[in-house]
């Protein structure tokens, strides 16, 4: 049984709180068990491996779960029957993360399925459970007796008024901010020598800037590991070994190698062609298809050798070795001989060619293609107020309400993209995590909803998938937010950056002799050490995202290499996206919906609401519109119907219209008195025109002798008691309308029929 330990560790700036690792006291049945604590939060994290079946695909089955319990936040959930439901997309993000983080630590041929459960118990405002949760995970498999080469610790970068924080607080790195001074939020983990896992969203970044946040995050991981190292000094279990089976061995790669890497290298030397598919290959080599049938057929012969001749071996051995014969053969054609598999040099992108107005009828649609990937964007136009609340990789529950909801993105990789059968409409975890990427890196040019006050949904679907599918969607994206009008400030563009390494050691930061790749294909993906999304405009990145396959990690001076080649694909794309559309097209389509915006006094407000809603229900119904008002001195009108628009808006700023003296207006008539008459100036406005101000007879005759109700005349206003609510008027043709200022208005006529409608709206 484990023994209780601790270790601490402050890191990060003056305003980061420490995090503390606790093990021992809690589930000690559980391979390795953590708790973390930073300040009010905490995170428990579980991980258990069982060793009793080996997985026979030749990966590791690993899984990671992340769940935000409601009773962290003292909150009950809103279920029926009041239970937790079902993982948000957001706890799916931070799960794939932390998968990312900690699959590359695992030893070769360590196939047991293993499972890490991230719990957030305990939640305080201001608190990231994200970074507390990937450390603890870290922790959990360091104290284990699960094989594994950690640790790893985890920070958060943000860019906040110009300068870079470590660990900064939630608010100052939420999308909200991104659109001012270019503010970002990266979330860093590496190990001591080579970098795991990186997802950065904000405002265009250049490319310096980006390093020197790598930089700074790398330095502030130190603390953090050293102190998983105290933990699993402590009270760490002694780790069992993997089966010496598990992997393949010298001799059965020796065999693997004689049967098939002849003929790989012959593959990778002279790519074959034709075949019947329907699809051209990458600028006239193979297909996807042809090379994933010759691919086939070359690890089937191996595999049926060393099924012979190791009939003893695990089938995840055997699996192992024949992969190892195709990504040996690759890795000597483009590392020692600079030979992609398509014949591309490393710096060289696919064909790439933009499209929009793809489809008729909807708001906006644009396709992006990119040698064999293809992905069809379609934009929808709503109204702000059918949105809801969204966060970005890392956002608290509480915080929720006051974050950006511009924008939705939704990915789907139907079955047919990649020839396949299977089953379409389910959302996996793949698909949320591709979706936020894309919309993570078009999300900072989103105009502000006080000049675009719509809700914005893009539907993206991967129509054609051989690498890089996500970037492709934000390419896709961005060409049909410009095809739709949505004011972007820029367009952005996505290119994935690979890494090929040879037989690279696991530790330390030189990697030996290895190729940077430009725009990767799905082969280069498969058998690559890295899978590096880059995306941005002209000026800056937007979003990043790594996965690393390198046992070990990626280095970080292998990073900024990496950067500067997505620099250069990135202008690639853009010019390819220009060709089709360079600036958003002025107006919406004709099928979009409209809206306008009216500003106002906020004290206005109860003049568009009226008794119990009633004025607000009205407007909505006679005109057909939907009215917003959640947002003080803003009223937001929106509907199907561009002159459903006109009309609601011409009386809502009817409504809340501050009269002014001097002001002028053809008012009608509705009360009459002796000593003068009550004239309507406005929907709910009225003022008094005395009979002394009707005429310049003395004596003035009585009022009813000179107006009836219903007439109209044509008024200025003399004088506003505001405190009282009383408004003097005089005749427009009197004497005393010309000593007052110059008026500074005149009501705009209504249009034909429409004055009914107002006057049923305003009752």
């Amino acid at each position: 049984m484990s023994t209780l330990a601790e270790a601490s560790s402050n890191v990060g700036s003056a305003t980061a709180n420490g995090i503390t690792f606790e093990t021992g006291k809690i589930a000690q049945l559980a391979d390795g068990f953590v708790t973390a604590r930073q300040g009010g939060t905490v995170v428990m994290v579980s991980a258990v491996s069982n060793r009793a079946e080996m997985d026979d695909s030749g990966f590791l089955p690993l899984s990671v779960d992340y769940r935000e319990k409601a009773h962290a936040l003292g909150k009950i959930p809103r279920t029926p029957n009041r239970r937790d439901g079902r993982e948000t997309d957001e706890e799916v993000l931070v799960a794939r993360a932390v998968d990312r983080v900690l699959r590359p630590l695992f030893p070769p041929g360590y196939c047991f399925d293993t499972q890490v459960v991230a719990t957030v118990q305990a939640l305080e405002a201001g608190g990231d459970p994200v970074v507390v949760a990937i450390n603890a995970a870290s922790a959990a498999l360091c104290v284990s007796n699960i094989p594994w080469d950690g640790p790893a610790g985890c920070v958060r970068i943000g860019r906040v008024d110009g300068k870079l924080v470590v660990n900064p607080s939630p608010d100052t790195f939420s999308p909200t901010a991104w659109n001012d001074g270019g503010g970002f939020d990266l979330l860093y983990a590496a190990n001591e020598h080579r970098v795991l896992m990186i997802e950065m969203g904000g405002g265009p970044t250049g490319e310096r800037l980006m390093d020197s946040a790598l930089k700074l995050a790398h330095k502030h991981v130190a603390p953090l590991i050293e102190a998983q190292r105290a933990l699993q000094r402590d009270a760490g279990k002694e780790k069992v070994l993997p089966r010496s089976d598990a992997a393949p061995s010298p001799g059965m790669l020796t065999e693997a190698m004689r049967v098939g890497l002849p003929d790989a290298k012959a593959l990778f030397a002279a790519p074959p062609k034709g075949g019947d598919d329907a699809t051209a290959g990458e600028s006239g080599n193979p297909s996807k298809a042809d090379r994933g049938r010759a691919e086939g057929a070359l690890l089937g012969r191996v595999r049926k050798a060393l099924a012979t001749s190791f009939p003893d071996a695990p089938p995840a051995a055997r699996v192992a070795a024949a992969e190892a014969v195709l990504k040996r053969a690759m890795r000597a054609a483009i590392v020692e001989e600079g030979r992609r598999p398509d014949g591309r040099g490393k710096d060289e992108a696919r064909d790439l060619t933009g499209e929009v107005d793809v489809l008729p009828t909807v708001h906006g649609s644009g396709m992006f293609t990119r040698g064999q990937t293809q992905t069809l964007a379609i934009v929808t136009l709503g109204p702000a107020l059918e949105s809801a609340p969204q966060r970005f990789l890392g956002k608290a529950q509480e915080a929720s309400d006051t974050l950006d909801a511009r924008l939705y993105l939704h990915y789907e990789f139907p079955p047919y993209c990649v020839n396949e059968t299977g089953r379409v409409g389910l959302v996996n975890r793949r698909m949320v995590g591709h979706g936020n990427l894309a919309e993570r890196a078009v999300l900072s040019v989103m105009p502000e909803t006080e000049t675009f006050p719509y809700t914005t949904r893009v539907s993206a679907e991967v129509t054609m998938s051989n690498g890089s599918s996500s970037m492709a969607t934000a390419c896709a994206t961005s060409l049909a937010l410009m095809d739709a009008g949505v004011p972007v400030s820029s367009p952005v563009g996505g290119i994935s950056v690979g890494l090929m390494t040879t037989d690279a050691p696991a530790d330390g930061e030189d990697i030996g002799p290895h190729s940077i790749l430009m725009d990767i294909q799905g082969t280069e993906d498969h058998y690559g050490d890295m899978d590096f999304k880059v995306a941005g405009t002209a000026t800056g990145i937007t979003a990043i995202q790594l996965d690393v396959k390198l046992r070990g990690g990626v280095p970080l001076p292998v990073l900024s290499e990496a950067l500067r080649v997505a620099k250069a694909g990135r202008a690639q794309v853009l010019k390819a996206m220009k060709k089709a559309i360079g600036s958003p097209n002025g107006t919406l389509k004709d099928r979009a919906p409209r809206c306008e915006i009216v500003h106002f006094e906020a004290d206005r407000k109860k003049d568009l609401v009226g008794f119990q809603g009633q004025t607000m229900k009205g407007i909505e119904e006679n005109f057909g519109v939907a009215l917003d008002l959640s947002t003080e001195g803003r009223a937001v009108v929106f509907s199907d119907n561009a002159q459903s628009v006109a009309g609601a808006v011409r009386l809502v700023r009817e409504l809340v219209h501050e009269i002014e003296e001097g002001d002028f207006y053809e008012g009608t008539v509705t009360t009459v008195h002796e000593y003068g008459c009550l004239v309507e100036l406005l929907r709910n406005q009225q003022g008094l025109l005395h009979v002394s101000n009707m005429t310049d007879k003395l004596p003035a005759p009585p009022a009813r002798d000179i107006v009836k109700v219903g007439d109209t005349v044509g008024v200025r206003v003399m004088e506003v008691d505001r405190l009282r609510g009383l408004i003097k008027l005089a005749s427009e043709s009197h004497p005393s309308s010309s000593t007052s200022k110059p008026g500074q208005g005149r009501r705009s006529p209504t249009v034909a029929g429409e004055d009914e409608e107002m006057q049923k709206a305003s009752q």
